[in-house]
């Protein structure tokens, strides 16, 4: 018999409304997880997921049964498609090469998945990028070199440390800040349409908090909401679920979504299944390039 908990009632922060067992949870259906907000802690099947387009010493093959690999996995590539694309890659920290890739794309328009053990080189790409890491090799924007300063001003990162990525002194300002620094028009975003980004990440009774003063969840879930106002050409976001319920989890899958849907090239660097489930339409396995 599934285990179920007494009703609702109202808590105050920092009270727990309710316990259970680990049997007890592990007993609730998925409705009633859904019903608490809670995500499943059962394992479930990974879902499969096309291989991107990439080939190299720090890409892995698809782990089985849940990657595929592509129709293709040729050098050669279609000049007018559009999207991020990188040829001979290499990053070296301290003498050793810590990412090579040959080729990759990554098409405009999707959600590229970047998997792999820790020490893979996952957040070396992203910095690499987001033009925050030098390193060797080229990258091109829709067929067009982009040099690191470009990439800096093409491309947004969320970082597992995002205090590092707040600004101001108000959580609303730090909306409009993103809009304004990616040429979106900041000072016309009307407090309604704030109010909108804010209240879909939970986060409108904080409008006029401070940001650091903000719990870490809460902090994570803003530099997201950033996202949602950049109209940048590449957004990146690094384990962006760890730590989240469940609400907040299709809070943040419909911000990697809508990036992609704005046209922007979107990798999603992740350990965890449930975004992959929810928002990943391709997956990039990497691997520590000397195994």
């Amino acid at each position: 018999m599934a285990a179920r908990s007494p009703a609702p009632r109202r808590v105050h922060p920092g009270d727990s409304a309710f316990t259970w067992s680990t049997e007890q949870i592990l007993a609730l259906s998925d409705a009633d997880l859904a019903a608490y907000g809670l995500r499943d802690v059962r394992a479930c099947t990974p879902p499969v997921l096309p291989a991107a387009t990439a080939h190299g010493a720090s890409v892995a093959a698809p782990v089985a049964g849940v990657g595929t690999l592509p129709a293709s996995r040729a050098p050669g590539h279609d000049e007018t498609a559009k999207g991020l694309r990188l040829t001979d890659v290499r990053c070296v920290l301290q003498g050793r090469t810590v990412l090579s890739i040959d080729e990759a794309f990554f098409p405009a328009g999707q959600v590229t998945a970047v998997c792999g053990p820790n020490g893979a080189g996952k957040t070396t790409l992203a910095r690499a990028v987001a033009g925050l890491q030098r390193h060797c090799g080229s990258m091109e924007l829709d067929g067009v070199r982009v040099e690191r300063r470009e990439r800096l001003r093409h491309t947004m990162i969320v970082m597992q440390d995002v205090q590092r990525q707040l600004f101001t002194d108000s959580v609303r300002a730090e909306i409009r800040l993103s809009a304004s620094r990616s040429g979106a028009g900041g000072g016309k975003l009307s407090d309604a349409e704030v109010d909108q980004v804010l209240s879909e990440f939970d986060l409108l009774s904080c409008a006029e908090q401070h940001p650091l003063a903000l719990s870490g969840g809460q902090q994570q879930r803003l530099v997201i909401a950033t996202t949602r106002c950049s109209h940048v050409r590449v957004v990146i976001y690094d384990e962006p679920s760890s730590g989240v319920d469940r609400r907040h989890l299709e809070s943040i899958a419909r911000a990697v979504r809508d990036s992609a849907r704005a046209g922007a090239v979107v990798l999603l660097i992740t350990h965890d299944e449930d975004p992959l489930r929810a928002a990943a339409q391709t997956r990039l396995d990497l691997r520590p390039p000397s195994e």
